[in-house]
């Protein structure tokens, strides 16, 4: 990531090899990607807090709740994780090293998701205790 420094900008590089990838996006994405880029070299020449500051302005003129760019990695992950991408493919995309830091805090950001299964878990659960009641029943 290219970030500004008390000298000026300067190329970060990732915390580990994995961190470095290639990201297939969609065309509607590269598309917005190269308007950008005809403009100027950089895909935003905001700082980090101003970005901030406009995707905070976003949110709240969507009446949707405050995101910022590291919440929206976070959704990224919850997302991967809520259309079941095999752990594999989902640690390569968000440049994880290991399985339990692909796993480990992200995958509550998605509500929705979490309502979804915990009701297959429920289903589950009255499913076998039905299951278990009945032959109960037939033993008496």
């Amino acid at each position: 990531a290219l970030v500004r420094g008390d000298k000026g900008e300067y190329l970060k590089q990732p915390k580990s090899d994995a961190g470095s990838r290639i990201l297939i996006i969609p065309d509607i994405c590269i598309h917005s990607l190269m308007e950008a880029d005809k403009k100027d070299k950089h895909v935003t020449t905001l700082s980090t807090s101003m970005l901030e500051k406009r995707m905070y302005k976003i949110c709240n003129d969507l009446n949707i709740p405050r995101m910022s760019p590291h919440k929206l990695r976070h959704f990224q992950d919850s997302f991967l994780h809520a259309i079941n991408i095999p752990t594999s493919y989902g640690m390569q995309r968000m440049g994880h090293v290991t399985e339990a830091m692909y796993n480990r805090q992200y995958n509550h950001e998605i509500p929705e998701q979490q309502r979804i299964v915990d009701q297959q878990i429920n289903n589950k659960f009255t499913e076998i205790f039905e299951i278990y009641a009945t032959k109960c029943d037939t033993k008496q």
